[in-house]
């Protein structure tokens, strides 16, 4: 059963690894396209200021995904070849009590009109780096679109969130990207939970 889970994992990787080899729209698919509003709004602004604006266009695992691998990959796609130091800086992984503890600190504050205190929002980016799972970032070679796989496995049936600073990111030519859409704080956030053990799902079915 564990060689089971091994190649559901092995196959979802090499899923990832074809769409970052191909970058191309007819390599993307279902399997990292979203219709993320927040994306739809950061393309739509840049748009009707005729910029050039970078914008994410794709994540996987879409927001709201449920049974993702814990052994499985992140994926980001944008709309133009990206600087990697920039997106790799402002891009984290974060999940269990780790992310409900500084989840309830961003919103506790929000609730106090406090987002514009920039000493807290400072503190709260350095709390997000001292929590996010390490791993490693993979770019294809046209640069428009990454995968990130965590060092280590990320822990069976626990709700995690991709955030993102698209302030903090810029397109290969030096744009910034668009932040207006974001989430208070300026954050880009999308959630997902891993999937259970092969025993304990087996015994849900």
């Amino acid at each position: 059963m564990k060689k089971t889970a091994l190649v559901l994992s092995a196959l979802a990787t090499l899923l990832l690894a074809v769409w970052l080899t191909g970058c191309g729209d007819d390599h993307l698919g279902a399997l990292s396209r979203t219709d993320n509003s927040d994306a739809q709004t950061l393309n739509n602004n840049s748009a009707a200021a005729g910029q050039t604006a970078p914008a994410l266009i794709a994540v996987h695992p879409a927001d709201g995904t449920v049974d993702h691998p814990a052994t499985g990959a992140i994926g980001l796609r944008f709309s133009t070849p990206m600087d990697p130091p920039s997106v790799m800086g402002n891009m984290h992984l974060v999940g269990g009590a780790d992310m409900a503890a500084w989840m309830d600190s961003l919103e506790n504050h929000q609730g106090m009109g406090g987002m514009g205190d920039m000493m807290f929002m400072s503190f709260m980016r350095d709390w997000m780096d001292s929590i996010c799972v390490p791993g490693e970032f993979q770019w294809c070679e046209q640069m428009d679109s990454c995968i990130f796989m965590p060092d280590s496995a990320m822990e069976y049936d626990c709700d995690y969130m991709i955030m993102m600073e698209p302030g903090g990111m810029m397109s290969h030519d030096g744009m910034m990207m668009d932040s207006t859409g974001c989430h208070s704080g300026g954050f880009l956030m999308y959630y997902f939970r891993t999937d259970l053990p092969e025993h304990l799902a087996r015994n849900r079915q």
